[in-house]
């Protein structure tokens, strides 16, 4: 945070109630998810990334409180793509946002081409439409996923960060 703000040290060091205190220039603070839902909540779409598992009852939550069904995508990436002990979040808390609210949507987040294709695969069994992965993932052997998932029966949204 030295280089952003007027504290110092590591994200990944400090406690939230410490990060909210830090002055990020002008008096701006870290806002928290529920600052962003009712700022930017019905005006954009919001992609709410899954760093942490257990997370997910929370964000389900502030979906539902604030009517954002249609303004959030939930995301994660699986837990062999995550640096574990930093990220412990996975497809599985995305899998138990949408057994928990159906009208909250979910993105599978991958890097690898392996994952990708498991990424599809996962998609077909909990009908998930959304897939966001890297553009260099996205081509296997010369074919392209995007063309083999829109040849398949069901189409899936391929995105690129």
């Amino acid at each position: 945070v030295d280089v952003v703000s007027n504290g110092h040290g590591f994200v990944k060091n400090l406690s939230f109630s410490r990060l909210r205190e830090l002055d990020f220039g002008k008096c701006e603070r870290i806002p928290t998810l529920e600052n962003i839902f009712e700022v930017f909540g019905k005006k954009t779409i919001i992609n709410v990334e899954l760093k942490e598992c257990g997370l997910e009852k929370f964000v389900i939550l502030l979906i539902a409180r604030f009517k954002l069904w249609d303004s959030v995508i939930v995301s994660a990436f699986d837990e062999c793509e995550n640096e574990k002990e930093i990220f412990p979040a996975s497809w599985d808390d995305l899998f138990r946002v949408q057994r928990a609210d159906r009208r909250i949507q979910v993105a599978l987040l991958a890097r690898s081409k392996q994952n990708v294709k498991k990424a599809i695969y996962f998609a077909r069994i909990y009908n998930i439409t959304s897939i966001h992965a890297s553009w260099r993932s996205l081509i296997i052997d010369g074919k392209s996923l995007v063309a083999e998932t829109h040849d398949s029966s069901k189409s899936y949204f391929l995105s690129t960060p």
